[in-house]
């Protein structure tokens, strides 16, 4: 086992981090002190009898039966706004159809223009 001698070097290191020790220690058991705190306020919301734990599961159960009926409601407006989307894409397919069909339209006379210009040149 080898010795070691206090030298000026190391004692000045033990110094300098001794009050970063010391600060540690103290969050440790400040924490330590916490979590003992916690658990006894865990022991005292305890129910402390069976008729409070009746009132608690009846008051779940409310909770429960509302969040069920927001459920619903929402699944209906889900629903209502599914089929809002199919009347939007239907309405949207029929317009993108006349476009085509304009296009059609608009380039035959277009080629059918290019075409009577270019057989009967245009005198001035």
């Amino acid at each position: 086992m080898k010795k070691y001698t206090l030298n000026s070097v190391r004692l000045n290191t033990i110094l300098k981090t001794a009050p970063l020790i010391i600060e540690g220690a103290t969050k440790l058991i400040k924490l330590i002190r916490e979590r003992s705190d916690h658990s006894g306020k865990a022991n005292e919301n305890l129910p402390l009898s069976v008729e409070s734990l009746h009132q608690k599961v009846s008051i779940l159960e409310g909770k429960l039966e509302a969040n069920s009926e927001s459920d619903v409601e929402q699944i209906r407006l889900i629903e209502q706004l599914a089929r809002h989307n199919e009347v939007i894409a239907e309405s949207l397919n029929k317009t993108t159809m006349q476009l085509k069909i304009l296009t059609i339209v608009i380039l035959t006379a277009l080629v059918t223009a290019i075409t009577v210009f270019m057989i009967i040149p245009i005198r001035l």
